[in-house]
């Protein structure tokens, strides 16, 4: 990943153009204040308007009850209202200055027992009841609402301004609420901001506490650790590479450079150069492919399928023994079924493979087995230093005997980097009696019961197997076999005995995807 790519990403944090999360949390805060607000406010409202015009209707009822006890004048307004006589008819009797609606008509008639409605009269809200009497009619009975209409005016304006003063008082508190809310957020881009400028990937963003907040500051934490080793990674096997590939490079230039200058170079010392051309191209290009074959796509940019190991390993056999005629290889593979990518299996298989070929004498041989997930390859050859065995997996380690050999260092990084792809570890022992196991281990899906075979010949003490970050043309051998000779068995033997594999049955141990 690009440094330029990096800034473009952490210096995107803040939106142009939007509004602010602080702006938003504020706007949110009022809204829903207003709302409880409103609703409180017109609950209120409605409530009262409904008690007071419950206590106009009950007195105007009390007052319909007395009616037939008092003596009315033409208009009554000494006893506190006004009543209006109509006859079944309509006709007015007593009054007329309240209007008749069809429903005081229906009372009238008999039809409705009373009724209530608000009529305007000269300019005045009144109350109405209308209630029928004996002998037909109805007595209209009038209250002037004046009074209930100004409290209701007083108790809209004093709502409103309450209402209005808690939406302010909530926009305030929400602003300081937010503000205070938002302190670790700020911190947070502040941080992000400051690695955007500088590029300091290894400076983490100070967290504290355990909230969402701290989640995501632990978050960006992950990834600007997980990039700066990816960068890391990227920069060491660019520098590896550079490094690895000047040596052949410059070897190649000289060579030409000779012929080139010298043309009477004698034919016996032209084909030398050529020669040496020759095996400086492989060189180069087996360095290039393995350099490829290193940094592929991890497993997952295509779908694992279920794959048959043994017959991925039988493949890379056949094409080891085409490369390598001179030496004998034996195999004892029992069938078993993995979750993975073949290609990739069968590259860590072939690399394997080569790295015991290349270690072993002419004529020697090489064995191999798979028992329950676990590959091993043995080789006869001089056997690992105790002190190479925790690097033989780094990428572009050599020890110091392999250097005088051909290879780029990337062979054991390959196989390592199959293994925990697919969830399993790789790991090189010394074998009993010499020369070197070297172990690969996938999980099976259905594994068979792990019986522990009895060596014949007692094995040599193991020291721990390596298992790190990268490739090595180290040694390599087997382990694991269920029986089928002495040699087999010692092998399988000494593998299972190593640190890094456990005494019982092979089982999946995941390792880091690289």
């Amino acid at each position: 990943m690009s440094e330029g790519r990096i800034g473009r990403a952490l210096g995107g944090l803040r939106p142009a153009g939007r509004m602010s999360l602080r702006v938003r949390l504020v706007l949110a805060a009022t809204t829903a204040v207003t709302i409880a607000v409103v609703l409180v406010a017109t609950g209120a409202y409605l409530l009262t308007r409904h008690e007071l015009y419950s206590q106009v209707d009950t007195s105007l009822r009390s007052d319909a009850v007395s009616l037939g006890r008092i003596r009315l004048d033409d208009r009554g307004e000494r006893l506190g209202f006004s009543v209006q006589l109509i006859d079944p008819s309509g006709a007015v009797v007593v009054g007329g200055q309240l209007p008749i609606t069809p429903t005081d008509q229906s009372v009238a008639a008999g039809q409705r027992t009373d009724v209530f409605h608000d009529a305007t009269v000269q300019g005045h809200h009144f109350r109405i009841y209308s209630v029928g009497v004996v002998g037909g009619g109805a007595a209209q009975l009038a209250v002037p609402l004046d009074p209930v209409d100004h409290t209701l005016k007083h108790l809209a304006a004093l709502l409103a301004l309450l209402g209005l003063g808690g939406i302010a008082v909530a926009s305030g508190l929400g602003l300081l609420v937010a503000r205070a809310a938002l302190v670790p957020v700020d911190r947070l881009t502040a941080d992000a901001e400051r690695v955007a400028e500088t590029m300091d990937l290894s400076a983490s963003i100070e967290v504290h506490g355990a909230d969402e907040i701290a989640r995501l500051g632990q978050a960006l934490n992950t990834l600007l650790a997980t990039v700066d080793q990816a960068q890391t990674a990227q920069r060491r096997l660019v520098a590896d590479a550079s490094h690895e590939l000047r040596t052949p490079l410059t070897s190649l230039r000289t060579n030409l450079e000779l012929l080139a200058r010298s043309p009477g170079v004698p034919e016996e010392e032209r084909q030398v150069i050529l020669v040496d051309l020759v095996a400086q191209a492989a060189e180069l290009s087996s360095l290039v492919n393995q350099l490829v074959d290193l940094e592929r796509e991890p497993l997952g940019a295509e779908a694992p399928a279920e794959v048959a190991f043994d017959e991925v390993v039988g493949t890379a056999l056949a094409r080891a023994r085409l490369h390598s005629p001179a030496l004998r290889i034996t195999a004892h593979l029992e069938p078993t079924t993995v979750l993975g990518q073949a290609g990739v299996l069968e590259r860590a298989v072939a690399n394997l493979v080569d790295n015991a070929a290349k270690w072993s004498p002419p004529g020697g041989e090489i064995e191999v087995n798979l028992v329950g997930g676990t590959l091993s390859v043995r080789d006869h050859g001089p056997g690992i230093d105790p002190a190479d065995a925790p690097h033989v997996f780094e990428r572009f380690y050599r020890s110091a005997r392999a250097r005088a050999l051909p290879g780029s260092g990337l062979g054991l990084s390959i196989v390592r980097q199959a293994a925990e792809d697919h969830g399993g570890q790789a790991w090189v022992l010394p074998a009993p009696g010499g020369g070197t196991i070297a172990c690969l281990r996938i999980p099976a899906i259905v594994e068979r019961p792990w019986v522990a075979p009895a060596p014949e010949a007692p094995p040599a003490p193991a020291p721990a197997p390596a298992t790190s970050d990268g490739g090595a043309d180290g040694d390599a051998g087997a382990a694991g076999d269920d029986g089928g000779g002495a040699n087999g068995a010692a092998n399988g033997w000494a593998a299972q005995q190593a640190v890094g594999a456990p005494p019982g049955p092979p089982a999946a141990h995941p390792g880091p995807g690289d």
